[in-house]
């Protein structure tokens, strides 16, 4: 296709935290394909130093974004009180408004590599899958953007 044009957004940079890297190598250590790599490079030491080499300082601007019904919904790494910001534009970039989405389950490593998600957006509706751990089931849940 053919670019239209660009929409730039200043925006608040979120550092990687120690955390942040916890709790990706924990659910690195889960991973059944991360074996391959620990077999590979000998052992998880190797493993932990090479991926220290590939955390960013800061996280993306954009986790992920959805379009519906001539509206962006730009998903970024802001969270508060256990929601997801997201940035409502039209399609030019003019903010329309920022809302808080419930958090629903997030990809593992290998999920990530492929770029899943478990969210869609649909006629101003969050759908979202949250994993019920007790139950050993996925649950759709559906919030109203207002």
């Amino acid at each position: 296709g053919n670019k239209l044009y660009q929409i730039r957004k200043p925006y608040e940079k979120i550092k990687v935290t120690e955390a942040d890297k916890e709790t990706a190598i924990a659910e690195l250590r889960k991973d059944e394909k991360a074996y391959l790599m620990i077999r590979e490079l000998g052992s998880w030491e190797k493993v932990l130093e090479m991926m220290d080499i590939l955390f960013p300082v800061d996280k993306p601007a954009i986790r992920n974004l959805e379009i519906d019904n001539n509206k962006l919904y730009v998903q970024t790494f802001k969270e508060q009180d256990n929601k997801d910001e997201f940035i409502i534009m039209d399609l030019k970039g003019n903010i329309l408004k920022t809302v808080f989405l419930p958090v629903g389950s997030r990809p593992g490593v290998e999920d990530k590599i492929r770029s899943a998600k478990y969210f869609a957006i649909a006629n101003d509706k969050y759908y979202y899958l949250k994993e019920n751990e007790a139950k050993k089931v996925w649950e759709l849940n559906i919030a109203e953007i207002e």
